[in-house]
């Protein structure tokens, strides 16, 4: 049961079936047994347009066509001002990046291509953090703070022009030239410009990202945004840490769910399955 205006995780391992579950919702397959409904109504009746419309889906491995970073994330919604563009891409973490960075700029191949953060994008326990991992900073943006990422205003002349370099980035097909971080921040800003949306699934579409713009970007902005459009949000994952801040979590294990609560409930309840999760974090 997926009630409107709540946050949900649905985890399990590798073929656990949680992205079949997905692919369901989205009427990409029909369920070969048992029924979906929705406000009563047996899915089966309504079409698979209506369902898009009202079903924002983002994957591990987002489908990025040739134009621009800023035409890719107008796919979300082809009629979004400029305005909600920059506001989807700072929300999305997009300016975490360099535009003039050769490493985000292309596919990473290998761990020592680590993606260029922009110093000034983080507070000052995240800066020491993101140096304690070994990646590299960069001062080529604005002053500016995550409190601060959704409002446009607040960017100073440097910070605009970075956004807008990098907004303005020729994508290549499938985004290969695009490291795999920047590739998902663009398909998670296409879901910022789609407020009308009822249901927004993650699909492990966070995974590249690196947990502290996850911790100081990413949830922050996704909360707030569900919240305020009251907007049903399902995040599938491997990781625990990903998904214990929310409303109610289903445990899949071989297509079935085995374990559900909140992250509280399913440690007080031991859960194994749930437990093993936190091997692979």
């Amino acid at each position: 049961i997926f009630e409107r205006g709540k946050r949900y995780g649905l985890v399990g391992k590798n073929m656990a079936g949680k992205s079949t579950l997905a692919h369901i919702i989205c009427k990409l397959y029909d369920p070969e047994q048992g029924q979906l409904e929705v406000n009563g109504i047996p899915y089966a009746e309504f079409g698979r347009q209506s369902i898009r419309e009202i079903v924002c889906y983002a994957s591990q491995n987002p489908f990025l066509f040739p134009g621009t970073i800023g035409d890719n994330i107008k796919i979300g919604n082809p009629y979004a001002t400029d305005d909600e563009v920059f506001r989807a891409a700072l929300s999305a973490g997009i300016l975490d990046f360099s535009a003039n960075s050769s490493s985000n700029m292309r596919k990473i191949s290998s761990d020592n291509e680590l993606p260029i953060f922009e110093q000034e994008a983080f507070h000052a326990d995240t800066k020491k953090a993101t140096k304690r991992q070994g990646l590299r900073t960069s001062r080529s943006c604005g002053n500016f703070s995550p409190a601060r990422l959704r409002n446009i205003s607040s960017l100073d002349i440097g910070g605009r022009e970075t956004l807008r370099t990098i907004l303005d980035t020729e994508v290549m097909e499938r985004g290969n030239n695009l490291s795999g971080g920047l590739a998902q921040s663009v398909a998670l800003a296409r879901v910022f410009v789609r407020p009308q949306a009822h249901i927004v699934i993650l699909d492990e579409s966070i995974g590249q990202m690196d947990n502290h713009k996850k911790k100081t970007v990413i949830f922050p902005h996704l909360f707030e945004f569900v919240e305020k459009h009251n907007i049903t949000l399902i995040m599938i994952s491997q990781d625990m840490h990903d998904i214990m801040d929310l409303d109610y979590i289903y445990v899949m294990e071989r297509g079935k769910i085995v374990h559900h609560g909140s992250h509280e409930d399913l440690l007080a309840q031991n859960a194994y399955s749930y437990l093993q999760l936190n091997e692979y974090c």
